[in-house]
């Protein structure tokens, strides 16, 4: 027979906020006071005294409003907070039915409980999943009846969501921000995550049983401030799960071979390549290396016991637990079988045949044994057994946590641990990570002119001012950089805001302003306005800032934007913020802002007057185009880029070759041209209004493909590949150097 589910009742769905801490004892927000002070605030504020908190998924949304409830046991704090009653709604519970009726008692119930004291306090973890949990019930009616409760005062509600479902939670009620306050919540700043870490850390050392050592802790938090991978969250979750990913895969290391056994092996190989060497004393290494390979043969013993004890004690965990499981359900099959006897008995004779009062009596004490309040001997020898096994696991369990606690006795995680874990998530090799901020910083001119060839002044001002910026000597509260770049086509404008990124190991954000040219694209940067369409999802610039605040960003041929893109810019350079349609603010602190234009292009391929000429032209009509407020945001970061002679255009094709060479180096294909051909191939193809793109382009289209075409020809090709150039039929040609077959492309 089957069992009825069991009634949801109010405290399924209700949890008070103190019920939740006894849950968790060890509960302690540190490194968020002002957060504290701020959502307090709007609690006590006589209007618009809700709340709709959001922020990026990991910045601790949850655990901030569970620290309001643990404020109140704080003598400091005002009584109009001391006095809330914070109730935590479970949705799950909620509508777990499906049925519209089953969830509007309930959750009329829940009003009627919240509306006993005006200082009752809902909180709805997720609050799109209850919005679209009453949508999909059809109980759209929930979510009228609570905003008519908060606009009357009735209670009090603390919604919470992400930063990207926020907008779906405005368009719930055209008047919703009438009586919420809408509150971001912001990473924290490095000071405070470390903070933060250092009391995440208990938690991770009793879950794992091995230390995490200051270094490992401030190695996590500074990879994951500079690096914002999509694998991580934001911070502080994104430190504590590469520290949580760094102590499980040291946990997996340290049961592969542990680290005083890899110490003894490691001292093994260093004797053994000191006995090679014809100096070495023999008579003091042997006994030295004989007397570790038996150290390491009894280390591998006893720690290959200690594993099976292990493994030992977990199969008699595993089959006690199978067996209570087993014992239980035996349990639950007798008692199923008295109730359907007890049901048998009563329901059993004739109509016209009286009932004796033995059969009712029998049915009687089948019915109190099939409730439990009183057990058959079967069942209660079942019991004995059950309560014996539980101890024997008991025992087991206690026995296999010491024994882990020996294996994982002395161990600790430090810097280099997290190194590899990051660099097995993000795929950037340790060497890069671990290379010194300063010497990168140190060799960012000769980094960049390696890359952008030919730009000796933006090149070197531009390493300048990011050095300035990255050692804090920049103004507070502006970009870490600003820039705009002038030139033709093709000079590499755009390749050294590519470089810098690379250099700098942030991200590229490229906005190309072709696509800004009228004046309603400027809703693609910050959002729709509200009530049109894709409002909740925001502006694609803010929410890449947002999302990387450690950029360069990269407006490309701003000349193209409309009017209206230069009066945002204008708070972005100054204030180095900007708030989107829906309220949320990007900062624009920790990013690098580049523009480029061609105004001035005429005047740069002008070949009868020279740069400097041409450059004292092109930044007058650049003064021309756009306002002086405008301009004078770059405080002098104006860069003019120079048309490319022949010799820069040879070392840019130069590296352009050297690629394709690496590119087809497993091949055993090594590509050559003569300064001769190149040069002729240049004088032939390069085209001053394309710049370098116009030589780079031919290569890609016919030395490249030439040489695909030779590779997958019928004849095998190795070796060195010549590559001529003819000027008159201004084609290249391939001669291999081990056969004499040429082929023009």
């Amino acid at each position: 027979m089957a069992q009825s589910k069991p009634t949801v009742t109010i405290s399924d769905i209700l949890t008070r906020g103190s019920d939740i801490l006894k849950g968790i004892p060890d509960f302690q927000l540190v490194g968020r006071d002002q957060e504290l002070i701020e959502l307090t605030t709007v609690l006590m504020k006589m209007t618009k005294n809700n709340l709709i908190v959001t922020g990026r998924g990991g910045v601790g949304m949850s655990a901030i409003i569970l620290g309001i409830q643990a404020l109140k046991k704080d003598h400091q704090t005002p009584v109009e907070i001391v006095g809330k009653r914070f109730h935590w709604l479970n949705s799950d519970k909620l509508f777990e039915s499906g049925n519209a009726q089953v969830i509007n008692s309930l959750f009329e119930k829940v009003r009627q409980t919240l509306q006993k004291s005006k200082n009752s306090v809902l909180v709805i973890e997720d609050t799109i999943d209850f919005i679209k949990g009453a949508q999909n019930s059809g109980c759209t009616n929930l979510i009228n009846g609570l905003m008519g409760d908060l606009k009357s005062g009735k209670c009090q509600a603390i919604f919470e969501t992400k930063d990207d479902t926020v907008g779906e939670i405005l368009k719930v009620d055209g008047d919703i921000l009438e009586c919420c306050t809408l509150y971001e919540v912001k990473e924290p700043n490095s000071e405070n995550l470390r903070v933060i870490l250092s009391q995440a850390v208990k938690a991770l050392e009793k879950h794992h049983g091995i230390k995490i050592s200051n270094s490992a802790l401030e190695q996590a938090a500074a990879l994951t401030e500079k690096y914002k991978l999509a694998e991580l969250r934001a911070q502080p979750d994104a430190a504590i799960s590469l520290l949580d990913r760094a102590l499980t895969d040291y946990c997996r290391l340290a049961h592969l071979c542990p680290q005083h056994i890899e110490t003894l092996k490691h001292d093994l190989r260093l004797r053994e390549i000191a006995l090679k060497d014809s100096r070495s004393d023999e008579q003091t290494l042997v006994p030295e290396i004989e007397k570790l390979n038996k150290q390491i043969a009894e280390e591998v013993k006893k720690w290959d016991d200690r594993q099976k004890e292990v493994r030992l004690l977990y199969r008699d965990i595993s089959d006690g637990e199978e067996e209570t499981r087993k014992l239980e359900d035996t349990i639950d099959r007798i008692r199923e079988e008295q109730v359907q006897k007890a049901q048998g008995v009563e329901m059993s004779g004739h109509p016209s045949t009286k009932t004796s009062d033995d059969s009712k009596n029998v049915g009687s004490i089948s019915s109190l044994m099939a409730t439990g309040n009183f057990d058959t001997p079967e069942i209660t020898n079942l019991k004995t057994r059950i309560e014996k096994l539980e101890e024997l696991v008991k025992s087991a369990t206690d026995s296999y946590k010491k024994k882990v606690a020996e294996i994982y006795a002395g161990l600790s995680i430090d810097n280099s641990h997290v190194l590899k874990s990051f660099s097995a998530i993000s795929g950037i090799p340790v060497d890069t990570l671990g290379e010194d901020e300063r010497i990168r910083l140190k060799n960012l001119e000769q980094t960049l002119s390696a890359r952008v060839i030919g730009q000796p002044e933006p090149t070197l001002e531009v390493a300048k001012a990011v050095k300035r910026s990255r050692l804090g000597l920049k103004m507070p509260n502006k970009p870490s950089g600003t820039f705009m770049f002038l030139g033709p086509s093709g000079v590499g404008k755009t390749e050294l805001g590519k470089s810098l990124a690379e250099a700098l190991q942030v991200p590229l954000l490229r906005f190309d302003m072709s696509e800004y040219m009228e004046k309603h694209a400027i809703a693609k940067l910050i959002g729709a306005p509200p009530g049109y369409e894709g409002y909740e999802h925001g502006g694609i610039l803010t929410n890449a800032v947002r999302r990387n605040p450690y950029s360069v960003v990269l407006f490309d041929e701003i000349e193209k934007a409309h009017v209206d893109v230069f009066n945002l810019m204008l708070q972005v350079l100054d204030d180095a913020r900007l708030t989107d349609s829906r309220g949320l603010t990007a900062s624009f602190k920790d990013t690098i802002i580049i523009m480029t234009t061609n105004i001035g292009t005429l005047h740069f391929l002008d070949e009868q007057i020279s740069f400097e000429e041409s450059k004292a032209l092109a930044l007058e009509s650049l003064r021309e185009q756009y306002r002086p407020e405008f301009l004078g945001r770059f405080g002098g970061n104006i860069y003019c880029f120079q048309r490319l002679h022949k010799s820069v255009l040879e070392a840019i094709a130069r590296k352009d070759l050297n690629r394709i060479n690496n590119l087809v180096v497993d091949k055993n294909i090594k590509l050559e041209i003569s300064e001769k051909d190149l040069g002729a191939l240049i004088d032939a193809k390069y085209l001053p209004r394309e710049g370098a793109r116009s030589v780079l382009g031919y290569i890609d289209r016919h030395i490249t493909s030439g040489l695909a075409d030779l590779v997958l020809g019928d004849e095998a090709v190795t070796g060195t590949v010549q590559v001529s150039f003819d000027p008159i039929e201004k084609k290249v040609k391939f001669l291999t150097l081990d056969s004499s077959k040429q082929k023009a492309a």
